[in-house]
């Protein structure tokens, strides 16, 4: 046990010493472990004690189709993130501080429109607005939080919940 402890310790000094030039912020004691995908890193912001885990795939957009996105990623101090985290933003997407996720989350700011059916889907333009994950707030196994929801603190998110629409506070 202690040895796992000192492992992790050590583990997350080295993470920190080479990836902090590489991310917009790098908060102290922060890690990834075992990225899937994490492109853009200058785009994404990580606070103080934030852990996630394997198999994240955390992706910035930047270009699609022909336009243009500034994307931005911002994870605030102490949010837990387990395994297989699939974060996409072509605007901004806010997880502030303390919040949990279990494996297999998604949260976006994006989806493809059906403006032209002639194209499949996944080559429709995009649609995009901002994505904010209020304090304090858990998220079960496979939760999906889509494009424009505002989630409140405090808030409890279900197992395989779907969220579309804004949630309130508590």
């Amino acid at each position: 046990m202690i040895i796992n402890r000192i492992f992790d310790k050590i583990y997350r000094i080295v993470f920190f010493i080479l990836n902090k030039p590489f991310f917009g912020k790098l908060g102290k004691n922060s890690v990834i472990k075992k990225a899937l995908m994490c492109k853009y890193k200058k785009r994404i912001f990580i606070g103080k004690n934030v852990c996630i885990r394997e198999f994240a795939r955390i992706e910035p957009v930047i270009k699609f189709s022909d336009t243009y996105y500034n994307p931005k990623i911002i994870i605030e101090d102490n949010v837990s993130i387990e395994q297989g985290i699939h974060i996409t933003c072509a605007n901004k997407i806010i997880i502030h501080k303390n919040c949990s996720f279990a494996p297999y989350c998604c949260i976006t700011d994006i989806e493809h429109t059906y403006s032209f059916i002639d194209k499949p889907v996944k080559l429709n333009p995009l649609r995009v607005s901002e994505t904010e994950i209020g304090e304090d707030c858990f998220f079960g196994t496979g939760a999906k939080i889509v494009r424009g929801c505002k989630i409140g603190k405090h808030c409890i998110i279900g197992a395989n919940a779907v969220v579309f629409f804004d949630i309130p506070d508590f």
